[in-house]
């Protein structure tokens, strides 16, 4: 064991230098030569071990092909739904739809929960999401295809989204929950999972239009508090709370891009304590905020207006599954579901995305003015 024991400390030694190429090195050799050996608590410990340090390679220092070979020695000596979970993340970000997806690996680690791949038909489906609001709104798209293969789904959702959600045709069968109330299923799926689970490969991705509706009612009366003059009008939101990947930018830094274009009234989205940022500054006229929070009301906002500036957020989904115009501006190093090169997005129809070309935001917000002063002039 003295070879193993020297492997895993020249490992350690190696990643308190950076030298990935000897971290990538001493794996495989633990890989090749000494995973036999290793009783149950040690393939566990070293192979957290390598996760850990694939994702702080990943999330930090950006080197996705060391981390990419770190997580698929990490899920080859340790499978866990966590090994699994990083090794889908590191596929999705190379844009390796087929491998992410694949049915047979997902079966493998998820044993207790079946797939749909073969058209099976099963009785009643629980569908769960234990992600964001914006995985939601994303990946509810494979619900209606989920439903065709089952006689009754629950799908449950986030609080207070139910009466926009509903409006989507997810399926006849197909029923919204909120509360946590006792449900009887026969099976249960994780929404994030559904590819795998349909055996859905890169192909089937079709860029979507608008898939979410409002109700038209509301949706007209707050027309008439929005829309007072013959400006276009565009939303606006620019900060997460939650921000690993450094997408949020402060308001101040769109301050220019709101006052350089004063033909375009401008209708804050922002909906956390971001908003408060709007107190510390001297707001231009052409800015308004209703104080909205709740996915129905900002939904029946975004339906009134003719385009939408905002982060990767959950804002950036819903404006696009309403098939508003979205101008989501990235950062250098963005999430995976935005990773593809150019102007468009392979899950949104209205989608424009803006990359920062540096860590600073400057380019990309310009490039977002010069476009908007287009669109304004077109209307």
């Amino acid at each position: 064991m003295s070879g193993l024991a020297e492997c895993i400390n020249n490992i350690n030694i190696a990643f308190s230098k950076k030298d990935h190429d000897r971290i990538i090195e001493f794996s495989r050799l633990i890989a090749s030569q000494y995973i036999s050996i290793l009783d149950g608590t040690q393939r566990q410990q070293l192979g957290l071990a390598l996760d850990e340090i694939g994702r702080i390679i990943f999330y930090i220092e950006h080197d996705y092909k060391l981390a990419a070979a770190l997580s698929d020695l990490a899920f080859e000596i340790f499978p866990t739904p966590g090994t699994y979970n990083t090794q889908l993340l590191l596929n999705l970000h190379y844009q390796e739809y087929d491998k992410a997806w694949s049915a047979e690996k997902y079966r493998k680690q998820f044993s207790e929960e079946e797939s749909l791949a073969e058209s099976k038909i099963c009785k009643t489906l629980y569908i769960y999401n234990s992600n964001g609001l914006g995985d939601l709104i994303q990946f509810m798209r494979f619900v209606p295809l989920v439903a065709q293969r089952a006689e009754k789904v629950y799908f449950h959702v986030p609080k207070n989204t139910k009466n926009v959600l509903f409006r989507s045709y997810l399926g006849e069968n197909v029923e919204l929950i909120e509360d946590n109330r006792q449900i009887d299923f026969t099976e249960r799926f994780e929404l994030f999972y559904l590819p795998q689970i349909l055996g859905l490969r890169e192909a089937d991705i079709a860029r979507k239009s608008a898939y979410v509706f409002t109700d038209s009612a509301k949706t007209m009366a707050w027309k008439g508090v929005i829309r007072r003059n013959d400006r276009p009008h565009v939303g606006i939101a620019w900060a997460s709370v939650v921000d690993p990947r450094k997408k949020s930018i402060d308001f101040t830094d769109v301050l220019p891009l709101i006052s350089e274009n004063q033909g375009i009234e401008f209708i804050g989205l922002q909906n956390n304590s971001k908003k408060s940022q709007i107190e510390l500054v001297d707001v231009p006229s052409n800015f308004t905020d209703f104080g909205v929070y709740d996915l129905a009301n900002i939904a029946n906002i975004i339906k009134n207006l003719d385009a939408v500036i905002c982060i990767d957020c959950w804002v950036a989904h819903l404006s696009c599954a309403l098939g508003i115009p979205t101008l989501i501006i990235l950062s250098k190093h963005c999430d995976w579901r935005w990773i593809e090169p150019g102007f468009r997005s392979r899950w949104y129809e209205s989608a424009i995305l803006f990359r920062r070309t540096s860590d600073t935001h400057n380019d990309a917000i310009d490039d977002v003015s010069r476009y908007i002063g287009k669109i304004a002039s077109s209307l």
